[in-house]
This record gives structure tokens, C-alpha cells and sequence, in this order.
């Protein structure tokens, strides 16, 4: 067969194959919001377009940058292959190193799966501050940027607020959830509907649940992060005390989000893309807030 001919028909199936996948997240789409009025959806073509370019979630650390790159690409921001591979992690120790220490291997070795002694490594996701840093460093001459908001407390309105301003110019939002007793998971929001308390999110694993509605209500429940924060948060701590007795937790855990960030991390924590003059007031009014706790400790000490 005439070498034209193939190349011919291998471009109208892939034309083929594009357009049955953007009609099908078209067609979800308009499935999980029939017969509703007061949606606000992010752009069709920039939802299929994170779906179609980015691979299923397959390691149990990769949600958070997979979730960055879904991020990037709804917001017309282009990515190349490496994005995902060299976001930040909070934490990746070998088990052997692990195994090292008594003491660290009984605080952990009940969260060491059989996956992760497949692979040979605890890693643990990043952080929303890293979050918000490896994205605006990789985009720092673009237009809009991503800005991380921590809040001990958060109403339903605020948070309904929030996502709506966000959509409503055409910009995802991030939220981190609670997946699992110790197991946090972050999601894209693209779709919000206050009028019914509904938000339809994208998921991290391929499948026909990938976009999906979730009522506000149990969304907010599932995003008070404190347990698992407040773990983090003590273990963070211990690592001074920890070096008196010889235990040193960089040693051990070779890459650890710096103390700030782990002792920043709130119990509610959201990511939107802002335009780029408003994140850098937004991350100086919180350095500001950040110092005031800091005077503030200092003087009741």
C-alpha cells in the first residue's frame, strides 16, 4: 500500500479517536449537569484537554502533581514531559534507611504498604506550599499564577465564594481532601453550582468516575485535613528533640518539605490560579500574618 495512504488513514484515526474523547467529556459533562441551571464550567476543550494529556494516577505520591498538571493544562499553560516527574515531595526515604532507625520504623511501619515495599521507598506527595512554588517557578513569565490559601476554619459560602470567582474567569482551583485514615488527595474543581451546593471535580485516576459531582457540604467535611496535618505537624516537631538522642530525620528522610511549610500547612487548604500581580499580594499579606503569630508567640513567651 501507497506509504501516503497509510499516513492518511493513521491521521483520520487519531482525528477520529480526539474527537470521540472531547465529545465524551462533553457528553459527561452535560450528563452530570442536566436539567440544572446556574453551573459555571471551566472550558470544555481545556477540561478534555487535561484528561487526554495527562496519564492515570499509578503511585500512590503522584495525585498532587498530577493534579498540578491537570491544573496547568485547564489553564492553557503547557507542560512537557518531565513536569510531573520533577514536582517536589514532602518526603522520600528507602525502607532501608527506615529500618535503620527503631524508633522511626515503629512511628511508620504501620503505613508502609506492600507497594511501598515494592518500589523500596516511602514518598509522600508535596505539600500546598510546594504546591503553589514549583508551579509559579515553572510559569513565572506567565500571566496567571497559582496561590495557596491555608484557613484553620472555612464556611461554605467562603469556600462556594472562592471557586465560583475562580471559574467564573475561566481558572481551575485545586482542593486537598482526606482520602484514607493518614491519606490525603488533591482534586481539581471545574465545574460549581451554588444555587444547588454541587461542585463537579476531576479525579486523578482515569476511569468513568473521573469527573464526578460532589455535594459542597461533604466536600467541606472531607477537606478538614487536621488529623493527618496535626501528625505531620508532631513529627516535624520531634526532629530537634530527636538529634539529642542521635536521630537525625533528614538522614533518614532524604527529601522533607522544610519545617515552615510542613508548620504553614492548615486544616482547609485550596489552590487557585490568580493573575500573577494579585498572588504576589496574596503571599505577601501572608508573610505578613505569618510574622504577626510569630511577634505574637515571641511576646507571650
Amino acid at each position: 500500500m501507497n506509504k501516503r495512504y497509510l499516513w492518511l488513514g493513521f491521521f483520520l484515526i487519531q482525528s477520529l479517536s480526539l474527537s470521540a474523547m472531547q465529545e465524551s467529556t462533553e457528553f459527561r459533562i452535560s450528563e452530570l449537569t442536566k436539567n440544572k441551571e446556574g453551573w459555571v464550567i471551566l472550558d470544555i476543550n481545556s477540561i478534555d484537554k487535561a484528561i487526554r494529556e495527562v496519564e492515570s494516577q499509578e503511585q500512590s505520591y503522584t495525585c498532587g502533581p498530577i493534579t498540578l498538571a491537570h491544573c496547568a493544562l485547564a489553564s492553557k499553560l503547557d507542560i512537557n514531559k518531565k513536569f510531573i516527574e520533577e514536582c517536589p515531595l514532602s518526603v522520600e526515604a528507602t525502607v532501608e534507611k527506615l529500618q535503620s532507625n527503631m524508633f522511626v520504623w515503629n512511628v511508620v511501619s504501620n503505613f508502609i504498604t506492600q507497594q511501598i515495599k515494592q518500589e523500596g521507598a516511602l514518598r509522600v506527595g508535596p505539600a500546598p506550599e510546594q504546591m503553589e512554588g514549583y508551579f509559579n517557578k515553572y510559569f513565572q513569565d506567565s500571566p496567571n499564577q497559582l496561590v495557596y490559601v491555608g484557613e484553620k476554619e472555612l464556611r461554605q459560602v467562603w469556600l462556594e465564594s472562592l471557586l465560583t470567582n475562580s471559574l467564573n474567569v475561566g481558572l481551575p482551583a485545586i482542593i486537598l481532601i482526606q482520602y484514607d485514615m493518614l491519606a490525603l488527595h488533591y482534586l481539581m474543581v471545574v465545574g460549581i453550582n451554588e444555587e444547588t451546593h454541587e461542585i463537579i471535580v476531576m479525579d486523578t485516576v482515569k476511569n468513568n468516575n473521573q469527573l464526578r459531582k460532589e455535594n459542597i457540604n461533604e466536600i467541606l467535611a472531607k477537606m478538614n485535613v487536621s488529623q493527618t496535618v496535626n501528625f505531620v505537624k508532631i513529627l516535624d516537631g520531634l526532629a530537634p528533640q530527636l538529634k539529642l538522642f542521635g536521630i537525625n530525620l533528614d538522614m533518614i528522610l532524604s527529601q522533607r518539605a522544610s519545617s515552615s511549610i510542613v508548620q504553614n500547612w492548615e486544616n482547609y487548604n485550596i489552590l487557585i490560579v490568580r493573575p500573577a500581580d494579585q498572588i504576589k499580594e496574596a503571599i505577601l499579606n501572608r508573610e505578613r500574618q505569618n510574622n504577626s503569630k510569630n511577634n505574637q508567640g515571641c511576646a507571650q513567651q
